[in-house]
């Protein structure tokens, strides 16, 4: 005997993959648990070098599953069972965390919007890029009369200027400017006015969109791309990007339809 020292049998299905339910042990010797228990400390070492270098927890938590399950395929003891179904468990918590820090996020994101060649006030504004506080706060509410908002609907919160970018030819670009309403309705409601900036004369360039938390840019940028190229495809093809949950989808209707449908791409 061997004071309780065992090897995970494993019981697998068409997929490969041990199922924790079935796992059966079986006596190991002294010198095979040997063996076994310092491959197993290899596989453990890295999978927590992963989790401790990874940007991303859940992702680095899921190698280490793979790596503990790997370790089980040549047996290790109740033991690792048990710790494999805890990182699994920790695993699902640390996604549910991330989902409700995302939502956070989405909300701290929804009552601003982000503008692009926002003139500044003053012209000679242009040559050192800076503009008192007032000013941009001057400059955001022309813009609202632009659009032909009621003053008496929509309240600027907040403007304020991000810091001067320069073009690929290292020209200096007007700064960006994030205004900042009231709630999200009021949002929704500007975005519906931007028609309105068409044949403007002082805002003709200014562009407009929703402020996004950091990680739905990559997701923004891809459907776009994507959107791009659908359009390129058949003439007359329209698409919106837009929030649905804490994930952005890409609509689409054909040049002859009569409804948008939701087109899925591969992540």
């Amino acid at each position: 005997m061997t004071g309780g020292k065992t090897r995970a049998s494993t019981s697998r299905k068409a997929n490969n993959k041990p199922d924790l339910e079935d796992i059966e042990v079986e006596e190991l010797s002294d010198h095979e648990f040997a063996d076994a228990h310092e491959e197993v400390e290899s596989d453990l070492d890295e999978a927590i070098s992963v989790v401790r270098d990874s940007e991303d927890i859940p992702d680095a938590l899921k190698s280490s599953l793979a790596a503990i399950m790997k370790a089980l395929s040549i047996g290790t003891g109740p033991n690792i069972v048990k710790t494999t179904k805890q990182v699994a468990k920790n695993t699902k918590n640390l996604d549910n965390l991330q989902t409700q820090v995302r939502r956070l996020e989405l909300k701290l994101t929804e009552s601003s919007v982000i503008i692009k060649n926002l003139p500044f006030k003053n012209k000679t504004n242009k040559d050192n890029l800076y503009e008192k506080y007032e000013d941009t706060l001057t400059q955001a509410s022309s813009l609202l009369s632009e659009l032909k908002l009621d003053t008496n609907l929509i309240r600027i919160r907040d403007a304020k200027r991000f810091a001067p970018q320069k073009n690929k030819k290292g020209k200096a670009l007007t700064p960006t400017t994030k205004i900042t309403l009231s709630n999200k309705a009021e949002v929704d409601l500007l975005l519906s006015k931007l028609p309105n900036l068409r044949n403007s004369k002082n805002f003709k360039n200014v562009q407009i969109q929703r402020e996004l938390p950091q990680f739905l840019v990559p997701r923004k940028a891809a459907l776009e791309e994507e959107a791009y190229k659908i359009r390129r495809a058949k003439k007359g093809r329209k698409t919106i990007v837009t929030l649905r949950g804490i994930d952005l989808v890409l609509l689409v209707k054909e040049a002859n339809g009569t409804k948008y449908e939701e087109h899925e791409i591969e992540s």
